[in-house]
Parts: structure tokens; sequence; C-alpha cells
């Protein structure tokens, strides 16, 4: 995709484990638009650097890339990594930092950010279970800078979703999207 190329961005935020990647599926099937993930962005440069993709490593790698690249170049590669965008929406999944916002609303017409606001224990659940993660490397990945960077992304949202099912919330989101008409139903 082209920067400047008229578009909208749907971002999403929201502390570790809170449903990010389940909601931009979701919200990808049911809108038809793709979906670009900034996780997924910093795991193929831990990779290609040959580094560790463990959560706090890959939290490290995420930081070194905005401080190289500053927040603006990084949102722009981020952007272009995804599946070509021929349609009209984007779907960029794990916005970190108001500065990493602010770059991404730069990269599009139109630009909401939704914040998945999950309480601590639902989400400590959730990664003792899909990660395997015990409590002490949880507990280190949620005082990092990055995820504590998250956190100050809740005043910025558009809309703030609560522990809800995912079809509950794909319906607030999809509701705020054509009430602001970003999307036709």
């Amino acid at each position: 995709m082209e920067v400047g190329t008229p578009f909208t961005i749907i971002a999403l935020s929201g502390q570790t484990g809170s449903g990010k990647t389940s909601l931009a599926r979701e919200l990808s099937n049911r809108l038809g638009a793709p979906v670009v993930s900034f996780g997924s962005f910093v795991r193929s440069q831990a990779r290609n650097r040959g580094g560790a993709e463990d959560r706090v490593a890959l939290q490290n790698l995420g930081q070194t890339l905005i401080d190289e690249l500053g927040p603006d170049e990084f949102v722009r590669k981020v952007v272009q990594s995804g599946e070509e965008n021929s349609g009209k929406t984007l779907i960029l999944e794990g916005v970190r930092s108001v500065e990493i916002w602010q770059a991404v609303q730069k990269q599009a017409s139109k630009s909401v950010l939704i914040y998945l606001d999950i309480e601590e224990g639902k989400r400590t659940e959730r990664l003792m279970k899909r990660d395997n993660l015990d409590v002490p490397t949880i507990q280190e990945v949620m005082q990092h800078s990055m995820e504590v960077n998250v956190l100050k992304l809740r005043s910025h949202a558009d809309l703030l979703l609560h522990s809800n099912s995912i079809e509950w919330m794909v319906s607030e989101v999809i509701t705020m999207l054509v009430c602001n008409a970003m999307v036709e139903q």
C-alpha cells in the first residue's frame, strides 16, 4: 500500500493477553480487511537478526526498532509488511504506545483506536494457558516499559472494550465504524 492512499486503519491496542489477535481475526473475517500485526513484524525481524523470540526479547527488539527507525518509519514498514491491501480498510493489531498511535494516524486518511481493557487475572490466565508462561515470567512481561506504555493508550481510544465475548466486541466495533461512516455494513 502506498503511503498517502486514502484508507482507514482500525488499530487495536491492549495489554498482552487481552485478545487483540482474536478480535483482529474476527474483524478481518467480518470486514474482509487484511490484518497487519506489529508482533508479527517484530518476530520476522527477530528471525532475520537471529535473535530470541520470547516475549521479553520481542518487547526489547520492538523498542530497538522504534529507536533505530523512528516511530513514523517503523509504522510505515509494519503497514507495508502486510499483504497487499487493495481495499479501503486495514486492521493494525498491537499498537503499543502513544507515539506509535500518532505515527499510525499519519498513515491513513481515517484511523480509529480500539483498546481492549481486560482485567489482569483473565490476561494472566490466558498467557499461562496459551503461551505456557509461569507467573514470574508474566510479571516480567507486564512490567516491561513497552507494556507499561500500552496503558497510556486508554485515554486515546475511540472505543474501550471490556471482558465480553468476541462476538459482542466485534458487534461494538462494527457499530462504531458504521456510525462514524468508516465502513459500510
